[in-house]
């Protein structure tokens, strides 16, 4: 029998991730399967593992990237550090009760999405790296809040974090090629990161690790770095020349929506990343590009942490240090 994987949250309907592990599975000959579950609420993850005993990985996606976490029985490191989780790997021992460990391959898909995007940027030296559990006090290391329907793992069984892996740069069959313009990496002196979720945490994870200040852009802004869409004016887009919309507007069916924006103060200095995939060009990305801006949406991002997720779910076990 096949093995089972799939993906958690609310809505699916707009979700290309079963179409691409769909089309894997067959081009490669793979016996697996992938599905949707669409939850209604967070706790229905342990009915899921009782009538699916063949799940073994899942993603997850808005609304749980966050309140997933509780449930989990480690993190990775990186997980732990930006505090949110796109990808769950299980494993069922001899004892029959699942463990659940959390990664986010959100922000290595971001990255080097970015990197393409805007070939030129390198991090500033003395940054890099610098995105710690230490300095990401609202996620700690060992999470307070655990699930006993999933146990911890002991020091003896903990999973190994996965080692570097390169994509090789090439797109599935027949999707589009996203532009690479070459700015000159001195130009993007400050990103502004719209929406506050779960995606935004791996965003600005990977800003910090590159060392580009940035802002967080919310209705409700609640602290330092944070701003409201009314404060964004033209010095602040010129001190922030990187958008990246970490906000389901402009997503399918909704596509005339899009980020409350400025937008003819927009010019071609200015880059936009939209991690919405579906449509190609949300309003967001139209509106930036009709002032010059360059563009670039979320599919190149989603094909990288899809098959990061897939070495993930298909390692071996090894040891390693991981939240508990």
């Amino acid at each position: 029998m096949g093995k089972r994987y799939g993906i958690i949250g609310r809505p699916l309907g707009h979700s290309f991730s079963p179409r691409y592990f769909g089309d894997k599975f067959r081009r490669e000959g793979i016996d697996a399967r992938y599905d949707r579950f669409e939850l209604q609420d967070i706790d229905e993850v342990g009915r899921l593992l009782e009538e699916h005993p063949d799940l073994v990985g899942f993603n997850v996606t808005i609304p749980y990237k966050q309140q997933i976490i509780p449930l989990l029985s480690a993190l990775s490191p990186e997980a732990a550090a930006i505090g949110a989780v796109n990808c769950v790997r299980v494993e069922r021992p001899a004892d029959g009760s699942p463990r659940l460990t959390g990664y986010n391959t959100d922000a290595r898909g971001f990255r080097q999405s970015l990197l393409e995007f805007i070939p030129d940027l390198t991090p500033v030296p003395g940054q890099e790296g610098q995105a710690t559990e230490e300095n990401n006090p609202e996620c700690p290391t060992g999470m307070a809040a655990r699930s006993s329907r999933f146990p911890r793992p002991d020091s003896e069984t903990g999973l190994k974090a996965l080692p570097g892996y390169d994509i090789d740069g090439q797109l599935p069959p027949g999707s589009p090629s996203p532009p690479h313009p070459t700015p000159n990496p001195a130009e993007i002196t400050g990103a502004l990161v719209l929406g506050n979720g779960g995606a935004a945490r791996a965003v600005r994870y990977v800003l910090e690790t590159l060392g580009i200040p940035h802002l967080t852009v919310s209705r409700h802004p609640r602290g330092e770095g944070e701003i409201g869409y009314p404060d964004i004016d033209g010095a602040l887009l010129d001190s922030h020349p990187l958008l990246v919309n970490t906000t389901p507007l402009g997503m399918s069916p909704n596509t005339g929506t899009c980020p409350d924006l400025p937008y003819a103060l927009l010019g071609p200095r200015h880059y936009l990343h939209d991690l919405v995939y579906n449509p190609e060009m949300t309003e967001f990305l139209l509106r930036g590009a009709s002032q010059g801006a360059h563009v670039r949406n979320g599919l190149r991002m989603l094909y990288l942490q899809a098959d990061e997720s897939w070495r993930i779910w298909t390692s071996a076990p090894l040891r390693q240090e991981i939240s508990e």
